[in-house]
């Protein structure tokens, strides 16, 4: 079972006193592992069809939802996201992710972004990797 992980960073600007200094801080907000295989990803890149699709379906089980700031883990949950559309460069559209608990149908975490960039070369020989800029959670 081949597992991928999702990592939303906040970045945190700092400035203090009458010296403006500017540093970046990372934390982790939301992170989940791919409980499936190749056959059924959670995300597709399609360069011909120029989308990025995904989802999760609430039948399905085994997706883990960890909230590391907070220390919450959900298991069984499942996810979509709006149709993303993908420029001949890689550049993304915005896009909406929602995770929710089994069963429900209010989303325990939304993710919101306004681009983003994919590359058909990611961490293995037939990944795609996407980032998103401008995030909101």
């Amino acid at each position: 079972m081949k597992k991928h992980l999702i990592i939303i960073c906040l970045v945190i600007f700092i400035s203090v006193g009458f010296i403006s200094a500017s540093a970046e801080a990372s934390m982790t907000m939301v992170t989940f592992a791919d409980p499936s295989n190749s056959n059924n990803p959670l995300f597709t890149v399609d360069f011909l069809n120029n989308s990025l699709t995904g989802g999760w379906d609430d039948a399905k089980t085994g997706l883990t939802l960890e909230i590391p700031y907070n220390g919450s883990t959900f298991f069984d949950v499942w996810f979509d996201i709006t149709p993303v559309s993908i420029d001949s460069y890689g550049n993304t559209g915005s896009g909406t992710i929602n995770f929710y608990e089994n069963n429900a149908s209010t989303p325990l975490v939304t993710i919101n972004f306004q681009s983003g960039s994919v590359s058909r070369f990611g961490f293995g020989a037939e990944d795609d990797e996407f980032v998103a800029d401008i995030v909101t959670i």
